[in-house]
């Protein structure tokens, strides 16, 4: 199972990322790796456009959640975060502790 993550401003992604690779809770039962587009033949990379969450059994997206608020409110990130899993994406302008039951019950509970 994967979740994407994307940021209004992407060049958060990669403390993000970094972030999301410390966290217990989610470095447990998930790997984190920063996606970008695939180069064109003889292009350079543009940049990251996404986290990517590999996940395993026993994920509890409240993890996740609880992760995502936490880093919002170390980092004072004003981005906006998209958050897709199975083709269901919700975007949050502010990822808040209250908000957390409400990302996990749109994304479908635990992995």
């Amino acid at each position: 199972m994967n979740i994407s993550i994307m940021l209004s401003d992407s060049t958060e992604l990669a403390t993000l990322a970094a972030w999301l690779r410390d966290d217990a809770g989610v470095r447990s039962r998930a790997r984190v790796r920063l996606e970008g587009p695939r180069p064109a033949p003889g292009e350079m990379g543009s940049g990251f456009e996404a986290v990517s969450l590999i996940l395993d059994h026993g994920f509890d997206l409240a993890n996740l959640a609880l992760a995502l608020a936490a880093w919002r409110r170390a980092c004072r990130s004003g981005s906006d975060v998209t958050v897709e899993r199975d083709g269901v994406t919700i975007t949050v302008t502010n990822v808040e502790l209250d908000e957390v039951d409400q990302i996990v019950a749109k994304l479908g509970g635990g992995a």
